[in-house]
């Protein structure tokens, strides 16, 4: 009877161990995928018209920090290759807006500012 449970506990760790492996573990967050590579950073002053690259698209990108370091102006990211002050995110002065894992976006980012030129400053990871 003894040999009877222990076939049946092998069998159950088996089947466990299986499931285990085959299971998608990217939400676990292990160490190796949570490193991020390789920063950059840049400051940059966007102008009152045209389209101003904030980031362009980046398949690699983990992780992106855009904050407007000016002290009274805001201004607009459009999630697109154009830009307008009618539409888009308003990143208001001191504000960040942050892509990362809760909020991916690889595409392209572009602003404009809404009154006067704005610095902002930007940092990529990957």
């Amino acid at each position: 009877m003894q040999i009877k449970h222990i076939i049946t506990l092998s069998v159950i760790a088996f089947l466990a161990f299986t499931i285990m492996i085959g299971y998608d573990q990217s939400n676990f967050g292990s160490q190796e995928m949570n490193v991020l590579r390789t920063f950059t950073h840049s400051t940059s002053s966007f102008a009152i018209s045209g389209k101003n690259t904030v980031l362009d698209f980046n398949s690699g990108r983990q992780y992106a920090l855009i904050q407007n370091t000016d002290g009274t102006n805001f201004v607009y990211l459009t999630f697109s290759d154009t830009t307008s002050t009618e539409a888009g995110y308003q990143l208001v002065a001191g504000a960040t807006f942050t892509i990362d894992k809760d909020n991916m976006y690889l595409g392209k980012v572009t602003a404009i500012a809404d009154t006067a030129p704005v610095v902002l400053e930007i940092t990529e990871a990957k």
